[in-house]
């Protein structure tokens, strides 16, 4: 198990990781995952290549096409064991459900340091619910956020995009689930995103908090594919201009576990043209199941 988008044990987010999963069928992946109730599990696979694998990634309800602190925490577990090493940078291949997941892993005296991954797909933005909607999901009011009003993006994931007035009011947010059922459950993006620029550190852009009772997720304490998203999101509203942008993302801090999510992306004349995320994990305990 690993705690990832962190440097410390017991913050970040909670992830199972299993690096020699042959022989492990698609039905016992989904039961084992709902097992450890974590917000994703991840099985990989050989492909017969040095610097790819075969990932899947499940959560405690469903599998996903792909997801963010899966491929951060998978990279950093395989270059921790042995898998990978190099004494600057390795790249390898993760096959995901979404397409092939270039990633990076970043050493320092033959020690990995930090992962980043480039997303297979660019941000799409898809239908938006009403804001008055969106409001009563999250137990706000429509005057908590800010004007340029929520959107919804995706980067294989869709998310709705939610910005907050204050970190305060951010804080106050909870899902209704009687409302998220009745009028979010099945939009193009059910995943609620909620972010504001007011942050708990200096060097973050964002405080955020996600949460996708679809999945099985009361609560996420970072998400990385909501974060390459958001890129999709800064690019419509917030950063139109051409360049490339870096972005941190603070996340999970309601819930105790603090995690730090970096971003970036490259825009020319006003589109996307990669998306990249990237972070740190640790790793917190190992053990072996009997299936």
């Amino acid at each position: 198990m690993l705690d990832v988008f962190t440097d410390k044990k017991f913050e970040g987010n909670q992830l199972a990781v299993f690096p020699y999963a042959e022989g492990i069928d698609g039905d016992q992946m989904q039961k084992i995952a709902k097992e450890f109730n974590y917000s994703e599990t991840v099985f990989i696979t050989p492909t017969g290549e040095k610097h790819s694998r075969n990932v899947r990634i499940f959560t405690p309800n469903s599998e996903v096409d792909f997801a963010g602190h899966p491929n951060i925490g998978a990279a950093m577990l395989l270059a921790r064991i042995g898998e990978f090493s190099d004494t600057d940078q390795v790249k390898i291949i993760f096959n995901e459900k979404v397409g092939k997941v270039p990633i990076t892993i970043n050493f320092h005296n033959s020690e990995p340091q930090k992962a980043e991954f480039s997303t297979a797909k660019l941000p799409e933005e898809g239908n938006t619910p009403p804001l008055e909607i969106v409001a009563k999901s999250i137990s706000l009011e429509p005057t908590d956020i800010v004007s340029t009003g929520p959107a919804s993006f995706s980067c294989g994931l869709p998310f709705l995009f939610i910005p907050i007035i204050s970190k305060e009011k951010l804080k106050l947010a909870s899902i209704n689930l009687d409302e998220w059922e009745k009028n979010i459950s099945k939009t193009w993006a059910p995943q609620l995103y909620l972010f504001t620029n007011q942050t708990e550190f200096d060097n973050s852009d964002f405080h955020a908090r996600m949460f996708a009772p679809g999945l099985g997720i009361s609560e996420d304490p970072a998400t990385g594919s909501a974060v390459a998203a958001l890129s999709g999101y800064i690019s419509k509203h917030l950063q139109k201009n051409d360049g490339k942008f870096s972005f941190v993302v603070e996340q999970g801090f309601e819930i105790g576990r603090p995690s730090i999510i970096e971003m970036s992306f490259s825009h020319k004349s006003q589109k996307i043209e990669s998306v990249k995320v990237k972070g740190n994990a640790v790793i917190s305990s190992k053990g072996k199941m009997d299936l």
